[in-house]
């Protein structure tokens, strides 16, 4: 029987039965991963049928979306993957966006790992992008402004956030909302500025 340890993160979290052989840089980038797949599960949800999107005034994508939320031109109408394969897709998106938010973002892996999840997060679901002002705000070490410019966005102003508005009045649960998750990860971002 391989003989296991329990390791301290830098976050204070203790990981047990990890094998002794692991590294640590190794076990801290399995724990992050995990809090990543986690943190899109969670909020995108999972469906094995192909759909589209609609946004809230009703217009829809144009390419289908499957899994975890993996937005692709080749998923086609009626299409059935498992639950392994919406996992598949969920690890290829988080490898293909990781790079593009640390090339985007180079303080990225510096930060929290609760920053980084919000902002993998809304990089997943596209509220930011490499070009965004919020990201040249984030590189200046401007957080409090980089925050308030992630919510200074038409998606989130004309749509989300009126979206949200209505829920609430009609008593219904927004803690999954896409609104919530933009104002998670503004606070998130603004949290960086201490």
């Amino acid at each position: 029987m391989e003989d296991k340890i329990t390791v301290r993160l830098p976050n204070g979290k203790l990981i047990s039965n990890v094998p002794k052989g692991i590294s640590k840089t190794e076990l801290l980038n399995k724990y992050e991963m995990r809090e990543y797949t986690n943190f899109i599960k969670k909020y995108e949800g999972l469906e094995l049928t192909s759909y589209k999107p609609k946004h809230p005034d009703g217009s829809e994508e144009e390419y289908y979306t499957i899994g975890y939320g993996h937005y692709d031109k080749n998923i086609k109408k009626d299409t059935t993957i498992t639950e392994k394969k919406a996992d598949n897709y969920l690890q290829e998106d988080i490898n293909i966006r990781l790079p593009e938010i640390k090339r985007a973002i180079p303080g990225f892996g510096k930060m929290p790992l609760e920053v980084r999840t919000n902002i993998l997060g809304s990089w997943f679901r596209g509220s930011i992008k490499a070009k965004h002002k919020t990201v040249t705000l984030i590189n200046e070490s401007k957080f409090k402004e980089a925050s308030k410019e992630f919510l200074n966005h038409t998606g989130y102003l004309k749509k989300w956030k009126p979206q949200k508005e209505r829920r609430l009045k009609e008593n219904k649960d927004v803690s999954n909302s896409v609104a919530t998750r933009m104002e998670d990860t503004a606070k998130a971002i603004a949290s960086l500025d201490i």
